[in-house]
């Protein structure tokens, strides 16, 4: 059976409210390819900048409030614990609440005075300045016995992997002057990557009136 004119053209009028596709305005592969590039980077910019902050704010806090202070690990002789590159987060606690087991970062006696972060293996004389011997899990040999010159000692507490060089790149007098001129940049660059990742017509601030008014006046020649 025919139809007639005019109820072929109310089966080609969109229904009202649901947007009409147009296959020839489809935004072409090239120009999606290159929004997604901009958006990308612009991805990565702020997790750079989101890094650095954090980062920043983990130096910071922990000396000012002394809760913790964060420590880079040079050598392997408490792996499996930790191993180089990895950061160890200290906090304090009295040096009289020691015990066996606890890993503890002191200076070992002698005259270099090397800091080491170890594991206690006898407490050979308590008190508040007890005198301990310490031994690195890795290590054959225990540390030299020695007596703490202070009440107060940094007990290991947790590691966080792989950072530990580039916390102490960071804290370098180079990187911090780079990081106050690159921070702005990298700011500006997320800006301008804002700016030319939108889509043409998003920046038409009169297209939706155009497209209601436009499917109105369709409405009206098919009520007609």
């Amino acid at each position: 059976m025919s139809e007639s004119p005019s109820t072929q053209a109310a089966r080609q009028v969109p229904v009202s409210g649901a947007p009409a596709v147009d296959v020839d305005c489809a935004e072409p592969v090239d120009q999606r390819m290159v929004r997604y590039a901009r958006n990308s980077g612009a991805a990565l910019v702020r997790a750079a900048l989101l890094f650095i902050t954090l980062v920043v704010v983990m130096l910071s806090i922990g000396p000012v409030t002394g809760r913790y202070r964060t420590l880079t690990v040079l050598s392997g002789s408490m792996r499996p614990w930790m191993k180089p590159g990895d950061i160890v987060i200290d906090t304090p606690m009295r040096a009289s609440d020691l015990r066996e087991g606890d890993i503890v970062t002191y200076h070992l006696p002698g005259g270099n005075r090397t800091l080491v972060t170890h594991r206690i293996v006898r407490i050979v004389q308590p008190g508040d300045l007890p005198t301990i011997q310490t031994k690195g899990d890795a290590n054959n040999t225990p540390d030299p016995i020695a007596k703490l010159d202070e009440p107060r000692v940094w007990r290991g507490r947790m590691v966080v992997p792989k950072v530990g060089y580039a916390l102490n790149a960071l804290r370098s007098p180079k990187m911090r002057l780079l990081g106050s001129v690159l921070a702005p940049i990298l700011l500006l660059g997320v800006w301008l990557l804002r700016i030319w990742g939108r889509r043409p017509e998003e920046a038409q601030a009169g297209e939706p009136e155009f497209e209601e008014s436009a499917d109105a006046d369709r409405e009206s020649v098919v009520s007609s």
